[in-house]
């Protein structure tokens, strides 16, 4: 990506820069297109893993109760049967004018069983990118283990809450809505040419970083908006502790996962819980 802002910041090429721009718009989303099918496949084969691994454990399974089954009615028709006890002698019936003695009260019912408490946070809509977990980790088991709980700590729901982009960001306001991340950062890279200094983009291309899976990178625009506008705060937060672990920094975001799960009224404290305990 650098090599790219380079050639378009070359202010003596004779090549038309938005031209460029869109040649590498288009190489960009052709990488990306093919980092998805790559990944695609690779679940498309752990898919396989675990379907055949619950067919064997189910036929193990069913194995065992087979074999449980066929103990239990083997012991059952080698046990003798007891020998009938002589009838009991009944006792004569009670004179006509023997009143019976009352039936015993009925029991009080049961008190019903406390509620549960509330049901867990639902799992986040979209699954988390996997743009350079491998590289990150060290390893593909690693990059799995970092992907699975990244998948489920992946609440990044797009409007970004307290941020209504509006005027020049209106374009990239709604690719950002169709999730098409890649083109809505070049639309950002272009837009920052112009206004260097801008808030809202930089928030704006933080959170495209973030959806890109360039954690590290990502990082550098949000922490530097906090504390800016105090609606950002708290979403900022939360950007700010998902960009750690997906960058690798494990203990940096337990500590910032459990700021957040400790602020009482922070809009992802919920969030914050999940994430201490995921991360235990």
């Amino acid at each position: 990506m650098e090599d790219v802002h380079k050639y378009l910041n070359d202010d003596g090429s004779p090549v038309d820069p938005e031209s460029v721009q869109q040649v590498m718009e288009g190489l960009a989303m052709l990488r990306i297109e093919e980092k998805v099918a790559a990944v695609a496949a690779q679940r498309a084969a752990l898919r396989r893993k675990r379907i055949l691994r619950g067919l064997l454990l189910g036929a193990l399974l069913a194995a065992l109760v087979a074999a449980i089954w066929l103990v239990f009615t083997q012991s059952a028709s080698d046990t003798p049967a007891p020998a009938s006890s002589p009838s009991p002698v009944q006792p004569p019936a009670a004179p006509p004018d023997v009143t019976p003695s009352p039936a015993p009260p009925a029991s009080k019912p049961r008190q019903p069983i406390a509620q549960a408490p509330a049901s867990r946070l639902p799992d986040p809509r979209y699954p988390a990118p996997a743009t350079q977990l491998r590289s990150l980790s060290g390893s593909a088991e690693d990059a799995k283990a970092l992907k699975i709980l990244l998948d489920q700590l992946w609440y990044t729901d797009y409007p970004i809450p307290g941020l209504q982009p509006t005027g020049a960001f209106a374009e990239t306001d709604q690719l950002l809505s169709r999730r098409e991340f890649t083109t809505a950062y070049a639309r950002l890279d272009r837009l920052e040419r112009k206004l260097p200094d801008n808030d809202t983009l930089r928030y704006l291309k933080g959170y495209c970083l973030l959806e890109l899976g360039q954690g590290a990178e990502a990082l550098a625009y949000l922490e530097s908006l906090q504390g800016r506008v105090a609606a950002w705060d708290a979403p900022l937060d939360w950007y700010q502790a998902l960009g750690l672990l997906q960058s690798g920094q494990q203990d940096k975001a337990r500590a910032a996962f459990r700021r957040i799960a400790a602020q009482n009224g922070h809009p992802f404290q919920a969030y914050g819980k999940k994430g201490v305990e995921l991360l235990k």
